[in-house]
Order: C-alpha cells, then sequence, then structure tokens
C-alpha cells in the first residue's frame, strides 16, 4: 500500500471517530438543555394564563421549523392528575395524527432508568451485591484480565468502571458511514459473542484515574450480568419487576404488529448528518445485546405512571428502591448525578429537578420530575435533536408557579381546569 494513501485513511479514520463520539444515539450525556427564565411565564401564569399557552410558547416554534415532527408532552401533578398534550403529527407522510398519550414511541437512554431499577430490585432483595464483580458471574470459561474481573456492579451502575464511551474500530466506523447516510443501526453487530471477545481484549484505565464516563456498552454489560444471575432474560426481568407491578401497559422491549399500529414514525433530525431532515427512519432493536441500554418502547402516560411511583405519589412495591436512586452518587465538574438521573439544581428557587435525556435513531425523550413540588413532565419526539427546548423549561416553570402561587395542589389544579376540552389534548 502506498505511504501516503495508508496515513491517509488514518487521518481520515480517526476524524471520522471523532465524529461517532458526538453522535452516539443511545446516549443522554450530550444533549443540550436550552434554558430560558421562567419570571415571564410564571407571571403570566400568576395572571391567569392557561398552562395550555405556556406550553404552545414552548411546543410551536419547535414544530413550526420543523425541528421536529410531532411530540407528545404529558405533565403529572401532585394530586395525581395527567394532562397530556400533542403537536405536530405521528408521521410526516399523509397518514400523521397528532400525537397523544397512549402513542407510542423509542425512548433511548430513559431505557437505562429500568436496567437500573432492575439492578436495585436485585440488589434490595439480596441477590446481588454492589460489590459483586464481572468474574462472579461471567462463565468460567470466559477469559478475563484482571481488571476487568474486578469490575464492580457498582462501577458499572455508576458509570465509572471505566469502559469507553463508544468502541472505536473499522467494524464501528463502517457501521457509523453507513449511519451517517442511511439511519441504519450503529450497534447490530455487537453481540453476547462479541462481547465476550471484546472483553478480552478492552484497555481500561486503572482503578484510581477511572472517572465517570457515560458508557452505553457499560449498562448492557450491567443487564446481561443481571441476566446470567436471574437465569432470564433481561426483557422479561423488566417486565416482572417494572413494568407489571407499576402498572406500565405499553411499556416494552419487543414490539408487537399490533403496538407498532400506535407508534409514532422516527424521522431525521440533528442526526443522521448526512440525512433531510424530516426524512422516515425505521426504529432500532439493536440486538441481542445492546437492547438494554436505548432499545424500550414507552408512552408518555406510562412514563407519567413511572413518575408517580419515582414521586411516591402512589404507593408501590418500588418505592423504596426508586427513592434510593434518586440519591446523589458521583459528579464531574459540570454535572452531578445519582442512580440514572442527572440532578440538576438549576438556581431558581432553590429547586432542584432529576431528569433523562434519552435519544435514538428518529426520536429524542426526556423524563424529569421535582421531587418538593412533585410535579412531572414527559416529552417524548419523533425526531432526533440534540437540543430539548421544551420539557425542562416547562417542569421549572410549573415548578417554579406552584412554590410562588402557594398551595400547590390547589392551584395548579386550578390551574388545569381550563386545558381539558383543547383540540390536540385528551
Amino acid at each position: 500500500m502506498n505511504v501516503r494513501n495508508f496515513f491517509f485513511k488514518i487521518i481520515i479514520f480517526f476524524l471520522l471517530l471523532l465524529s461517532l463520539g458526538q453522535i452516539s444515539c443511545t446516549s443522554g450525556a450530550l444533549s443540550r438543555r436550552l434554558l430560558y427564565s421562567p419570571r415571564e411565564s410564571v407571571e403570566r401564569l400568576v395572571s391567569g394564563n392557561s398552562i395550555e399557552k405556556e406550553i404552545e410558547f414552548l411546543a410551536l416554534p419547535v414544530i413550526n421549523s420543523g425541528e421536529a415532527v410531532g411530540v407528545s408532552i404529558g405533565i403529572l401533578y401532585p394530586d395525581g392528575m395527567m394532562n397530556f398534550y400533542g403537536y405536530g403529527k405521528t408521521d410526516n407522510a399523509e397518514n400523521g395524527i397528532i400525537p397523544s398519550g397512549d402513542t407510542i414511541f423509542e425512548v433511548g437512554s430513559l431505557s437505562k432508568l429500568f436496567v437500573l431499577s432492575v439492578y436495585s430490585s436485585m440488589l434490595n432483595d439480596g441477590i446481588i451485591s454492589e460489590n459483586t464483580t464481572v468474574r462472579d458471574i461471567l462463565p468460567e470459561n470466559i477469559k478475563l484480565k484482571d481488571d476487568i474481573a474486578s469490575v464492580t456492579m457498582k462501577e458499572l451502575a455508576n458509570h465509572t468502571a471505566g469502559f469507553p464511551r463508544e468502541i472505536w474500530s473499522f467494524e464501528q466506523l463502517s457501521c457509523f458511514i453507513k449511519y451517517v447516510f442511511t439511519g441504519e443501526n450503529l450497534y447490530s453487530y455487537m453481540d453476547k459473542n462479541w462481547l465476550y471477545e471484546f472483553l478480552q481484549t478492552v484497555e481500561l484505565p486503572p482503578r484510581e484515574q477511572r472517572t465517570y464516563i457515560y458508557s452505553n456498552l457499560g449498562i448492557s454489560l450491567l443487564a446481561h450480568l443481571l441476566e446470567i444471575k436471574s437465569g432470564k432474560p433481561y426483557y422479561q426481568l423488566a417486565e416482572e419487576i417494572v413494568f407489571k407491578p407499576l402498572g406500565m401497559k405499553d411499556t416494552f422491549y419487543k414490539i408487537t404488529e399490533v403496538q407498532r399500529k400506535r407508534l409514532a414514525r422516527g424521522h431525521a433530525g440533528d442526526q443522521p448528518k448526512f440525512m433531510l431532515r424530516g426524512t422516515s427512519l425505521t426504529d432500532w432493536d439493536m440486538g441481542d445485546f445492546m437492547y438494554p441500554t436505548g432499545a424500550c418502547y414507552s408512552t408518555t402516560r406510562d412514563l407519567l405512571i413511572f413518575s408517580m411511583a419515582n414521586l411516591g405519589i402512589t404507593d408501590t412495591p418500588l418505592k423504596k428502591i426508586l427513592l434510593d436512586m434518586q440519591k446523589f452518587r458521583v459528579s464531574t465538574s459540570e454535572e452531578k448525578f445519582a442512580l440514572g438521573w442527572s440532578i440538576d439544581n438549576c438556581g431558581i428557587d432553590d429547586m432542584t429537578i432529576l431528569y433523562k435525556h434519552g435519544m435514538v435513531s428518529g426520536y429524542s425523550a426526556y423524563i424529569g420530575f421535582n421531587p418538593d413540588t412533585k410535579i412531572a413532565v414527559v416529552t417524548l419526539y419523533n425526531s432526533f435533536n440534540w437540543n430539548e427546548k421544551i420539557a425542562h423549561n416547562l417542569l421549572i416553570r410549573l415548578s417554579s408557579y406552584a412554590i410562588h402561587s402557594g398551595s400547590r395542589k390547589n392551584n395548579i389544579a386550578n390551574k388545569i381546569k381550563d386545558t381539558s376540552k383543547v383540540s390536540g389534548i385528551e
């Protein structure tokens, strides 16, 4: 091979891999919350403006600009009441309809919250411990280097195991090139056989040098270890431990043809880079290993049910573990994290917001709640966009209004009475 051509290919390879690090399609950590001051919104709410009008201020520019094809927004109030708002369309095609609270979306890294709920439940039941290692669970015939063998469940759950954010390989490069032009699955080659080979070659930093690195691979490995320990596939664990006990009837990893009729079609947005914004995309199943980290399907209604359980509004078998997951675990110079949740001490009315972003081919998602005001917001988009402009702003505005208006339950309950019979709202 010509030396010049060889080095040219190497340079292109690393440039593309650098780009790959910027488009990790199931990660919430690269998303951006574009925040605006809530002051004027709170003043409008106090003076009598409806919550629906405030949502329109945030949602309509995103839809009308073509930034998103459709969006389903759900709000949970302290008394357990839910309101649902839909804008745009479930599909750019002529048969698209306004999304509802029961429209199904793929939710990307919101899936990780369910992996960590299963993990926390198995911890609580004594099936595993935080110090259970990879070597303790993987079969003895799987060869492991010492640093991989000693990785603990706690380190995987907290993203402090030292695993990379994404895999840098020629195989991943090939999938990346296909993705930016076609939207095809980036992780299609990562099955369990690939995992075992990878674990024999990956280099981890020394434990004392490991810091928080958001890792899709690490969470999928955690889910795989839970599978082996329980003797059940992960999707079954999620259904038995989380979805069924909480009454989340439309949350699942394996979509049926009947359920697909309610699926909002995914669309290109900020990614894939070389596809026209608004182009229809196929949802990903992500194979038998990577699916726990980002291939769950859900609805705004089900995610508000999950929020209700996290806020303790309903008494569920998961109440203890869900509350424990909200405790601070680890931080970087820029962010604080609980177990699965990002923590935003946003500097407004001393409020703290716990939230999670999710993105996967053609979809973006947000779930967040304020533990003090007992208000939660879920926003599901059928477009892939890094910038989240609606949900976090809405949650802060409603929380600030609840704080400034005195009696949180009564004032919020009175405010939503005029939003029940508006087109596009359930």
